[in-house]
């Protein structure tokens, strides 16, 4: 009875290869967002060369999910979301009227879209060199037997879980040195990614049985109220967004509806969040008890249903007193590409990889080097040259940078081309590399853990190579010793 609960049905569904008639329904959602794009960027009220740039960010976004969608590229769509993050990150921010960009002039606007442009442009060409064809099916790979993969996540999920509540309460603090928190958050946050999206992706394909189904979606439930506790609405919305990731790989659909209805949630806990962090987070005891989760909530609800209450005019009058925190203005970072273009080569040499030398010092164990530096030290490093912060404040606060905006610091436009290779070929061999592989791989797992940093837009470099090698030694390590060599057939 045991053995049937961890097993799972039809075995040989777990392809990851989409067929052509799927990803028509992907180009018509392609077709829905590019139209939506385009029509949030030429009605807004920006400059017209403002505009333009706008325009020429958001098609080279949106190039790779369109040859993605047509068929024109292979294997999962890694470098696509990579790319249309630069549609949030870069595009939309020039025409939403952000303070910090509206400093800069409509002229300084385009050259920073030529520079995203190229980067993309080149990055797009790599990629598509690795994709346009399958390779032929054969040769060996290492999976998850059928009755490990279900206990292995779902033991995961449920490791999160306490460690989020051990988290909250200060409980974890009490019994754990500082260091080795880091290693069981690095840890249990880097497997419940793969958890959620293997577990979902089962749970799209109906490869699950009610049981299952019922355990996994009670255990998500359970792991977005404890984590929605701690007040950090990026946790809560990107375990949604991977549930949905996973879904789709699984079912060959977008789930539309979950994705409006979570939007809408995450949009209506937004308002109140700035009054119960205020509460919570400076009361004499920070903690949170599990007595207190409801507490929480209906303390938190009752903060955004006043938000939403209030009258257009003192909306109005608290908008002049604070700073805009929409989500376009929060998402941004061509402001930080400004500020580096139009800095570097004239205020500030450039920093000629200075950034990127600190990156063999990040991949030492901490238990290794007791002074070893911190992992963001290259955002540091970018924030204390350009004056954004002091040293001293960059323990309190992190500023982001990104990828494309420390390339242009070390090296300028060439170091921007220079990242469009690297990248492009980075994420087209990991695409070709995991193709023809099934979501019980560590194929699919390597894959799954790089289609996460393409989110990590704010990212530097080191801070990019660090989280990838830790969670490729923790990936390792379920290789060794949870999975088994297969030889991969035309059948798989």
């Amino acid at each position: 009875m045991t053995s049937q609960f961890f097993y799972f049905n039809q075995p040989q569904t777990l392809s990851l290869n989409f067929r052509p008639e799927q990803k028509k329904i992907f180009l018509k959602g392609f077709w829905i967002v590019s139209g939506l794009s385009c029509y949030f960027i030429t009605t807004s009220q920006a400059n017209f060369l403002s505009i333009i740039s706008a325009l020429i960010i958001a098609i080279a976004a949106l190039y790779p999910s369109y040859l993605w969608c047509r068929n024109r590229a292979k294997g999962l769509p890694l470098f696509p979301v990579l790319a249309i993050n630069f549609l949030f990150t870069h595009s939309f921010p020039l025409i939403n009227n952000h303070k910090q960009i509206a400093k800069y002039t409509p002229s300084q606007h385009f050259i920073a879209s030529l520079i995203v442009a190229s980067f993309l442009i080149v990055a797009t060409f790599c990629w598509l060199s690795y994709v346009e064809k399958t390779p032929p099916k054969n040769g060996y790979s290492k999976e998850f037997s059928k009755t490990q993969v279900f206990p292995f996540f779902i033991s995961s999920l449920i490791l999160r879980i306490i460690y989020e509540v051990g988290i909250i309460s200060g409980f974890l603090w009490l019994i754990l040195p500082g260091p080795l928190i880091s290693v069981v958050r690095a840890l249990t946050g880097s497997i419940v990614v793969l958890a959620i999206v293997t577990i979902s992706y089962l749970l799209g394909g109906k490869l699950l049985t009610k049981n299952q189904a019922f355990l996994f979606l009670s255990l998500m439930i359970i792991l977005l109220f404890v984590t929605g506790v701690g007040l950090y609405l990026n946790s809560f919305g990107l375990y949604i967004f991977l549930g949905c990731v996973g879904w789709m790989l699984g079912s060959k659909k977008i789930p539309w509806r979950l994705l409006l209805i979570s939007f809408l949630i995450l949009s209506f806990l937004n308002m109140g969040k700035g009054a119960t962090r205020a509460y919570y987070w400076h009361r004499s005891n920070s903690t949170i008890q599990t007595s207190e989760y409801i507490q929480v909530y209906k303390r938190w609800i009752d903060n955004s249903l006043q938000q939403i209450r209030k009258t257009e005019d003192v909306i109005q009058y608290e908008d002049k007193r604070k700073d805009n925190n929409n989500l376009i203005e929060r998402s941004s970072l061509i402001h930080m590409l400004l500020k580096v273009q139009t800095a570097t080569g004239t205020e500030k040499p450039y920093l000629e990889g200075k950034t990127y030398s600190i990156i063999p010092q990040l991949l030492v164990p901490r238990f290794l080097n007791k002074d070893k530096i911190r992992g963001g030290s290259g955002n540091h490093m970018l924030t204390v040259y350009y004056g954004l912060q002091s040293y001293k404040a960059t323990f309190r606060t992190s500023i982001g940078w990104g990828l494309l905006q420390e390339a242009y610091a070390n090296f300028g436009w060439v170091g921007c081309l220079g990242l469009g290779l690297f990248l492009g070929n980075l994420y087209g061999w990991l695409t070709r590399w995991s193709m023809n592989s099934s979501t019980l791989s560590f194929r699919f797992l390597v894959a799954l853990l790089f289609l996460m940093l393409a989110f990590k837009g704010e990212f530097t470099m080191g801070s990019f190579v660090s989280v990838a090698f830790q969670s490729l030694i923790i990936l390792f390590g379920i290789r060794m010793f949870f999975m088994k060599t297969v030889i991969v057939t035309s059948q798989c």
